[in-house]
């Protein structure tokens, strides 16, 4: 999904941005918020990355080793339903099977109103997450049992330390129903909103018949019109 805020991200080479915040051990973030609206479909996250995912040559680069915190995720569908806060932390090696991701779901009855989802980087080997004044999950380095030393949320593992974001994960891998999906975005201005594309493209196009600019040309004014198509014969949704 796309970010409504992005900021930590830092890059060994660039060095640190001043509008930014370094996070890291020691840190504690609380961020206050309501989920809220049509949600079906979407996945809400609150959650922070390691910033060595952005030093190539580095062995910790590679998802999940660099490390992943899911302070809040809000996957809304028929199978996850609507007020759920999953709280997760991703960590290990996929390639060596160490792979671990200790979790935890809360069911709140208002999250459509303000809560507070937070976060502490309590030392070394340890995380808190909790929501309000609630301790929800403790991780610790032990997690990962015999693959302890794969541990990413220190300063040996992210010096950089981690990136914040907020994503709306549209649409959710994680429960997708694509009928729910587009009846919550709103199906007449997405056709309409298509349509207008259809048209300014043609409007703008100059159009030649020979060579692959006719074959681009037929694929981008087609593509669009097909998905008009789709969608206008899915009967699930009234237009």
């Amino acid at each position: 999904g796309f970010s409504a805020c992005f900021s930590g991200k830092f890059n060994m080479n660039q060095g640190y941005a001043p509008q930014h915040t370094w996070i890291g051990v020691g840190t504690r973030i609380e961020t206050r918020a309501r989920i809220r609206g049509n949600k079906n479909g979407f996945n809400a996250a609150i959650w922070l990355q390691g910033n060595t995912q952005s030093q190539a040559s580095d062995p910790y680069s590679a998802w999940p080793r660099y490390g992943e915190i899911d302070v809040m995720e809000n996957p809304v569908g028929n199978i996850t339903g609507q007020n759920n806060a999953h709280q997760t932390v991703h960590m290990g090696n996929q390639a060596t099977g160490t792979y671990k991701n200790p979790t935890t779901q809360n069911a709140i009855s208002k999250m459509d109103q303000w809560n507070i989802y937070w976060v502490e980087i309590v030392d070394d080997h340890t995380i808190k997450m909790g929501i309000n004044g609630k301790t929800t999950k403790v991780i610790t380095s032990a997690d990962l049992g015999s693959a302890s030393g794969e541990w990413p949320f220190n300063l040996e593992k992210n010096p950089l330390g981690f990136h914040y974001l907020l994503t709306l994960g549209a649409p959710s891998a994680w429960d997708w129903d694509i009928t729910i999906f587009l009846r919550s975005v709103g199906i007449r201005d997405l056709l309409l909103s298509v349509m207008r594309l259809v048209k300014r493209v043609r409007s703008h196009l100059v159009w030649k018949s020979i060579g692959s600019d006719f074959t681009q040309t037929i694929i981008i004014v087609s593509l669009p019109v097909l998905i008009c198509t789709i969608l206008m014969r899915i009967p699930t949704i009234k237009i």
